[in-house]
């Protein structure tokens, strides 16, 4: 509904993002005795995390391309930041009515989470809503689906049974998204940039920007670098195992190898 607000009334866009975050703060605060208040703030604004431009900005600047790839970086800082004060604003605004609710600034894990197992059925339920809202064609929702899974799987298995560190398992589970994508676009001579973007999105650290944006808020200045050096450290993993999948199948180059570099 704000999105479409924002589209009627152009001087309401410049703080769309920030009064969705507030809202979503407030909401999931004022029903934190019936929900986990995390889950519901997280899922309110998963689609405005800027993980994937955190990722594109270090893919750009890995391909030599300074100028769009340090705007880019900035403005994901800086929009994770935005993001983050209308969480801690929102949350804040709701202590105002319930003077004995302690708001919760920075989202935790439930405590009755679901087995990660469990996770893997989701999957295909989050892929196919990121292509509707990627506006993909049907028919490359198959191939989206089925990179998800992969990446999930090798990512979960990676971190869960090798114990390997985000870092590792992110680059993995990028290298096995990109490779598939590639050796498929290499036999079928179709695109697969938008079913490998789909994938990529279950990868990207934009959740790892905006708790740093919030601990900093809360006054948790070690905290809040940490988890920002963790995000871009997380993008760079993801960055060199698009390219590296890119370089086992293209090894002499190729035009098509460059939908890699997003």
């Amino acid at each position: 509904m704000m999105s479409w607000l924002s589209e009627k009334v152009p001087s309401y866009a410049h703080i769309c993002e920030i009064t969705m975050s507030v809202v979503v703060a407030f909401v999931a605060e004022a029903l934190h005795d019936h929900v986990c208040r995390g889950s519901v703030k997280w899922a309110g604004i998963v689609m405005l995390l800027p993980g994937y431009t955190i990722t594109c900005s270090i893919l750009e600047l890995s391909s030599r391309h300074m100028i769009s790839g340090s705007v880019r970086l900035f403005y994901a800082i800086i929009f994770s930041l935005l993001l983050g004060y209308g969480l801690t604003i929102g949350a804040s605004l709701w202590t105002l009515f319930d003077h004995s609710s302690s708001a919760e600034t920075v989202p935790t894990v439930c405590p009755e989470s679901l087995d990660p197992k469990w996770n893997i059925l989701f999957v295909p339920v989050f892929a196919i809503t990121l292509n509707i809202w990627l506006k993909a064609h049907p028919r490359q929702w198959i191939l989206a689906t089925v990179l998800s899974i992969l990446g999930y799987v090798v990512s979960y298995s990676t971190s869960t049974w090798a114990h390997a560190r985000t870092e590792v398992s992110s680059a993995l589970a990028a290298f096995a998204i990109g490779l598939c994508g590639n050796l498929y676009q290499r036999a079928t001579h179709q695109l697969t940039f938008q079913a490998v973007v789909c994938a990529v999105f279950f990868l990207v650290p934009g959740s790892l920007g905006l708790k740093g944006a919030m601990a900093l808020f809360t006054d948790d200045m070690a905290g809040g670098v940490n988890l920002a050096l963790q995000m871009v450290i997380t993008a760079i993993a993801i960055s060199v195992g698009l390219f590296a999948s890119a370089l086992v199948v293209y090894p002499m180059g190729k035009t098509r190898s460059a939908q890699m570099t997003f």
